[in-house]
């Protein structure tokens, strides 16, 4: 007969069945929500070998950077060492040519001042010999050779342009150019023509009033052409000399120490008309200060 459960009476008694499936059952919901120890200790271990990893990269990184900066600033600073000793060899070589154009600038000083006193002293005591012109140093600064002639185009187109400069309608003309007819007072400039016309009559008849002329027949007419060497063409078999210069030509010289101030006189007056004998005097002072400086302390 089956026992009915009494209303108020005691629970049925719990068999060993039943306790074994209960503690079955908590043991397999356990082993489910928690992990086991062996696999604890396997996630530790994998950490750790992470960690040490990671340390020796990072540990290898720093090593290396370290190395390569300390190779660089060692790169740098022998960098530094030898730019230093290249400007230094750079100064040596710029002085070192620096002290050389100083002794040649000696030497060459040395020999222009021989040279310029050989040249002036030759020019002077040759001057002094033209007995045409002995006469004109004492009443002018300077003297223009004109070294022309009537037949020569050049000449002629030259001869209007120093009309134009040195007229005597202008006050250049009359107050500054020394001529035969006004010897009153030292004048600037005195031009003293030297002809290579082929006769006396078309010589007078290319003279300008305020020209002084070497007369024809005068020695000087010649010796003033061989000794600047400057003439016409045809004229240097005559003259037994190969010309230095050609006509038109207006050399200036200092009449007080008869040294050449310059052969570029046409230049000069188609460059800056009656303002050249302003140059040439001011270029007559700087050769005047050079004889001084180099002659006159020797």
């Amino acid at each position: 007969m089956k026992m009915q459960k009494r209303r108020g009476s005691l629970p049925l008694p719990i068999t060993m069945l039943d306790v074994d499936k209960a503690s079955k059952g908590r043991s397999s919901q356990g082993r489910s929500r928690y992990p086991s120890r062996a696999s604890r200790v396997t996630s530790i271990s994998v950490f750790k070998i992470f960690l040490l990893v990671a340390c020796g990269v990072t540990a290898l990184l720093i090593i290396s950077s370290t190395r390569k900066k300390r190779k660089n600033s060692v790169s740098h600073t022998i960098g530094i060492l030898d730019h230093e000793l290249a400007l230094q060899h750079g100064r040596d070589a710029i002085q070192n040519v620096i002290q050389d154009v100083k002794n040649q600038r000696e030497a060459i000083l040395q020999h222009g001042k021989i040279l310029l006193e050989k040249g002036i002293q030759h020019h002077t005591a040759t001057l002094h010999n033209f007995t045409s012109l002995s006469d004109i140093y004492p009443h002018t600064e300077l003297i223009a050779l004109y070294f022309g002639a009537s037949w020569c185009p050049s000449c002629r187109a030259f001869t209007n342009v120093l009309d134009d400069a040195f007229t005597l309608d202008t006050s250049a003309g009359k107050d500054r150019i020394f001529s035969r007819s006004d010897s009153k007072g030292k004048k600037d400039l005195a031009i003293v023509h030297v002809s290579s016309d082929t006769t006396e009559e078309e010589m007078k008849a290319f003279l300008r009033q305020n020209w002084i002329a070497v007369p024809y027949e005068h020695p000087d007419r010649v010796s003033l052409k061989r000794f600047f060497r400057v003439c016409a063409e045809k004229e240097q078999s005559e003259l037994g000399i190969h010309r230095q210069y050609e006509i038109p030509s207006l050399i200036i010289i200092d009449s007080v120490t008869q040294s050449l101030v310059t052969p570029n006189g046409v230049h000069d007056v188609q460059s800056y008309g009656v303002d050249a004998i302003d140059m040439w005097l001011k270029l007559r002072n700087v050769v005047s200060s050079m004889h001084d400086k180099y002659l006159k302390d020797s």
